[in-house]
């Protein structure tokens, strides 16, 4: 039986065969990101946004956490300040870190995003509206706020995140000093407030325009490392 000559293109077809599963692999890690890939776990959010409120090292980032383990399916916690509280917590510090995550990211997670480079929070808020089910958690939110981008993505998903990311969600928790240091646009979206001790005149108003005086009135006085939770 007579053989058959080499065929001079195979070298050339297993090239293009691993070239294509190459990017193939690529695109797969981008549409996790951007949510081109299904995510299928189920989860639900609630609308509206989340306020934490009190003075540095009261205990917000903590009871935030608390909060999220006990509720959230998954959540992407921004930590410009690298706060001790969230030390333990599985730690994105670059896009390559971000990308890898989101490439293998169902199932229930909580991660942080920890470095100073502003340009990181930024690109990652940039693709908010791809994220499937999360809790975005803005810790030290004021001085991400500073970015415009940042604040831009944070009054989206306050005003409608409820039907981002294949209408999975993605909802808006902040964490700051002060209600004043909250934007306007995300203050109108707020529906649970969690706060400390509040003692300045603007805040307490604005405390008493969420929840009602009285809730205004225990704010003033709670001890130290004492909070208390209102709905709007």
């Amino acid at each position: 039986m007579p053989h058959e000559p080499p065929d001079p293109t195979r070298g050339l077809r297993v090239v293009l065969a691993i070239l294509a599963l190459a990017v193939a692999a690529i695109l797969f890690m981008v549409g996790q990101l951007r949510g081109d890939v299904p995510v299928t776990a189920p989860c639900l959010v609630r609308p509206g946004v989340t306020a934490i409120l009190g003075k540095s090292r009261t205990g917000k980032t903590t009871l935030a956490l608390k909060e999220l383990h006990g509720y959230a399916h998954r959540a992407l916690i921004f930590d410009p300040r690298a706060s001790e509280a969230l030390d333990a917590v599985p730690t994105l510090t670059s896009r390559a870190e971000v990308r890898r995550h989101f490439a293998n990211s169902a199932g229930r997670w909580i991660r942080t995003v920890r470095t100073f480079d502003l340009g990181l929070y930024s690109w990652l808020a940039a693709s908010v509206a791809h994220w499937r089910g999360v809790v975005w958690v803005m810790d030290d939110a004021h001085s991400l706020f500073s970015d415009p981008l940042i604040a831009e993505k944070a009054i989206e998903v306050g005003v409608g995140g409820r039907h981002m990311g294949g209408r999975l969600g993605v909802e808006l928790w902040v964490i700051t000093h002060r209600p004043v240091m909250v934007p306007a646009a995300i203050r109108s979206q707020v529906n649970t407030i969690h706060t400390f001790r509040q003692t300045g005149p603007l805040d307490l108003a604005e405390l008493a325009r969420w929840c009602g005086e009285d809730f205004a009135e225990r704010a003033s006085q709670l001890g130290d490392y004492q909070h208390i939770t209102g709905d709007v």
